[in-house]
């Protein structure tokens, strides 16, 4: 998203907790609230994610079929712009899990 300079998508819930608590707590999937829905699946797309599909699957998420990850971009307004942004920080997630707090957004 950088590269095409798109702003980040926004982990909430499950994903987010468990990123927080340093996986103390587990989720099944990643949500993302993201303007740019389209730009990021097809990022994720070329990163290996994929829609299910066929007969009897309905999902609007992706899967990563040889990382077992799934994400699904759950709106494009955090807390439907009522949210406070002053308090979403910038992580960068480096090698072997470690996260680093790069900036708070303004």
């Amino acid at each position: 998203m950088d590269e095409l300079d798109l702003k980040p998508p926004i982990l909430v819930g499950g994903g987010a907790v468990e990123l927080y608590t340093q996986g103390a707590v587990n989720t099944g999937d990643f949500d993302l609230v993201s303007t740019q829905q389209t730009a990021l699946e097809t990022i994720m797309m070329k990163h290996g994610f994929i829609r299910p599909g066929g007969p009897g699957i309905s999902t609007r998420g992706w899967i990563h079929p040889d990382l077992k990850l799934g994400f699904e971009v759950v709106g494009s307004r955090l807390l439907d712009g009522y949210a406070d942004t002053s308090l979403l920080q910038m992580i960068e997630v480096e090698e072997h899990g470690t996260v680093a707090v790069i900036s708070v957004e303004d």
